[in-house]
């Protein structure tokens, strides 16, 4: 019964505290009725947590109110990947100069949903300073411990929030307090990144002292995620020295280590270690170098939920549409249901609206397991259906050099079957049983990597002046991956060419960029489209307009260019 009391508070509370566009940083007074009860004891604190936690993952779903998920956003129009499909509002992601604008429906709803992860974790931050709390330990020490660990995990997600904010918007309102009836502002100010930066460390800080290394759950944030994150954020802010001992903090003590070996349920099956990561993403079952991971079940049993995961959608290409999987269907008289099995041999269906560009593609070497056939679609297969034991293939993925005219036009003209035969990362295979062609995963999935740590540690420690040691670093990922020792000079340019390499499909390739100084030169360097699309505004996203005309108390100025 205690359980259902907390649902049914959350339920009411989370239906209370809808953010809109007229009131990003507000929640109504009639909130405190339905608060005062969840935020009374642990139990209740927990339950504030899953819902901020079931927050995260809208980064790669359609509940964050975008079509496709954020994560798309933040890698389309970078120097690794472009947008091939061009149905609905993808297209805004090709145009730029004309379509990534202060009024952009995604621009506005991303902005929303950070805000709306801010709110929540504000109001748990808050409402734990209340003396009257039940912390339901045995004595004053267990309560304080549990109090400073409920904070650490909100304070984490606030500097996770802020994280992206600053990445894409630049300077953004830092809000710190419950918002209320009481205190309802309308006179926001945009506070500079470098204030942000310097309270996300502060939160990191402390999340990185209460928190432990890991849980049972991997779907909660550690240590070993707060230090990560703020070797980033000192990374950010050019303090390498603090980046270099944060990042080695996590590399040395954390007990998380790069996976080596195959293991795991496939590890008997044809395939490679790097790819064995991803079919078993949790530490319980063998993987040692996940940090942080999504459990994808039932509600029932996982009180963060299931939610409809787009990335495979987002980054497999369209095969299905190709010319020749069409003409091998019709030419052997493939039954309708049975031409579905084209999606469980191939990892699942995809609509490609983040494709690798022809640059990166060309990143890696021919025996790098990264982009070996089971990490990366070199083809595409079916049952014989005459001999169910014989595979035939259909095509061969490959990418296409288009002429210029193509891609100053490409948004009105498409790529027709061209994307469709696309190579694709073969990271997140999922096919759902009851539908074949369904565009939504829900299996457990990998958000943070230990080899995500290496990488921000080769770029502190090449920030604080070592760079052997950063070439060591990198060679540690290079070695694992069958790649050749790097022998020759690191410079940040190389850092992020292994980060495309090591990363493709798994991260906010934008934010790398955008931390470095490196985006404009890099997307236009070597993405044939951005470089006739790409302006210099385009560094950062506008404001939502939403947001300017609904702060009347001040003027919010709008990022240059918009």
């Amino acid at each position: 019964m205690k359980t259902s009391k907390y649902l049914m508070i959350f339920f009411l509370l989370s239906l209370c505290s809808a953010c809109d566009e007229d009131e990003f940083l507000t929640e109504e007074p009639r909130d405190d009725i339905y608060a005062d009860q969840l935020y009374s004891d642990y139990n209740g604190f927990q339950m504030a947590l899953n819902a901020s936690y079931a927050m995260v993952r809208e980064e790669f779903a359609t509940t964050a109110n975008t079509s496709l998920g954020a994560q798309v956003y933040m890698l389309s129009g970078t120097d690794i990947a472009w947008s091939p499909n061009t149905s609905g509002s993808d297209s805004d992601w090709l145009n730029w100069s004309t379509d990534l604008a202060p009024d952009n429906d995604a621009i506005e709803d991303i902005f929303m949903w950070l805000y709306r992860e801010i709110n929540s974790v504000n109001k748990i931050i808050a409402r734990a300073s209340n003396p009257e709390v039940d912390w339901q330990g045995n004595n004053a020490s267990e309560n304080e411990a549990k109090k400073n660990e409920v904070i650490a995990h909100a304070r984490l997600l606030r500097a996770w929030a802020y994280r992206h904010l600053t990445y894409l918007y630049g300077d953004v309102p830092l809000s710190l307090d419950e918002i209320d009836g009481a205190n309802y502002k309308t006179d926001w100010v945009r506070a500079p990144v470098a204030e942000v930066r310097a309270q996300m460390i502060e939160d990191l800080s402390f999340a990185g002292e209460y928190l432990p290394w890991k849980y049972p759950n991997p779907g909660r944030a550690n240590k070993a995620v707060a230090l990560h994150y703020l070797a980033e954020t000192y990374c950010a802010a050019q303090d390498y020295e603090k980046a270099v001992a944060a990042a080695e903090n996590v590399i040395k003590n954390s007990g998380y280590a790069l996976v080596r070996n195959r293991f795991g349920r496939n590890a008997s099956n044809p395939g490679n270690l790097f790819i064995d990561m991803f079919r078993e993403p949790f530490y319980a079952n063998g993987n040692t170098e996940t940090l942080w991971g999504f459990l994808n079940i039932e509600q029932d049993v996982n009180p963060e939920g299931n939610f409809n995961n787009r990335i495979r959608d987002q980054y497999y290409s369209y095969y299905s549409n190709a010319t020749p999987v069409k003409d091998y269907m019709k030419d052997n008289n493939v039954p309708t249901d049975d031409q579905l099995m084209v999606y469980e041999y191939n990892g699942g269906k995809g609509a490609q609206r983040a494709a690798i560009t022809e640059w990166a593609y060309g990143l890696y070497e021919e025996q790098d397991m990264r982009t070996d056939a089971y990490t990366m679609a070199k083809y595409i297969v079916f049952p014989n259906m005459e001999n169910p034991s014989q595979i035939d293939t259909l095509l061969y993925t490959h990418t296409t050099t288009f002429d210029d005219e193509f891609y100053q036009t490409e948004k009105e003209e498409g790529t027709g079957g061209a994307s469709a035969e696309w190579p694709y990362t073969r990271k997140w295979d999922y096919v759902n049983p009851s539908d074949p062609k369904g565009v939504n995963s829900y299996n457990d999935f990998i958000y943070i990597r230990l080899a995500e740590t290496y990488l921000i540690y080769a770029e502190a420690q090449l920030g604080n002046g070592q760079p052997e040691a950063a070439k060591e670093t990198l060679n540690v990922l290079r070695r694992r991956s069958n790649a050749s020792e790097y022998t020759g000079t690191v410079d940040i340019d190389f850092i992020l060419d292994e980060r495309a390499r090591e990363l493709f499909g798994e991260v906010a390739r934008r934010h790398a960029l955008v931390r470095t100084g490196k985006f404009l030169e890099r997307a236009r360097k070597h993405n044939r489209f951005m470089y006739f699309h790409l302006k210099d505004y385009h560094k950062l996203w506008p404001i939502p307009q939403s947001v300017i005309d609904s702060n009347t108390g001040s003027v919010m100025a709008q990022n240059t260019g918009y």
